[in-house]
């Protein structure tokens, strides 16, 4: 899948992992990530081809938007983003739980431009974390949930939970 991309493939996509929403000419694209117009012209339809980007034909110049794909390889991208960043290193040496979970929007790959990161700590200790540095660097707010006991949880939140993706230890949700 990620093979044939190569790093003006990954700045491209980059612009659309941050703003899922965004539709926007190959000029502007070029603008925002520094590679010339003739480059994105001519090498856009790899991307378009697998189906993570889509190029809208309008009158006055054809936008590029995501496509049917792009959600896929965002969940992947978010996780990678995740795991790069250090913050369940992090989490575990400061409240040494049972378990972390990402789950939510981010986690399905769905997030939007001003989503949050939302991440369960099940049965660590309840402290403040700073986590302004991963904040920048991940460039979204991010929510800790706090859970003692999952099966006390409400149903629909255990499922969420259970859907999501645990990266450090386990959590027995049901």
């Amino acid at each position: 899948m990620f093979a044939e991309l190569n790093t003006r493939h990954q700045k491209i996509l980059r612009q659309f992992f941050q703003d899922p929403e965004l539709e926007i000419s190959a000029r502007e694209l070029s603008r925002r990530t520094d590679i010339s117009p003739a480059w994105i012209s001519k090498n856009i339809d790899l991307l378009s081809d697998k189906k993570f980007l889509e190029i809208k034909e309008e009158k006055a110049s054809n936008k590029i938007t995501t496509g049917e794909n792009f959600q896929e390889l965002k969940e992947v991208y978010n996780l990678g983003e995740i795991k790069e960043s250090g913050i369940v290193e992090n989490l575990d040496k400061e409240l040494r739980p049972e378990a972390i979970i990402l789950f939510g929007s981010y986690e399905q790959g769905n997030d939007r431009k001003d989503s949050d990161i939302d991440i369960a700590i099940i049965n660590g200790r309840e402290k403040e974390v700073n986590l302004k540095e991963f904040e920048k660097d991940l460039e979204r707010k991010i929510e800790l949930q706090f859970i003692e006991n999952p099966k006390d949880s409400d149903k629909n939140f255990r499922n969420s939970l259970a859907n999501g993706k645990t990266l450090k230890g386990f959590a027995e949700l049901i």
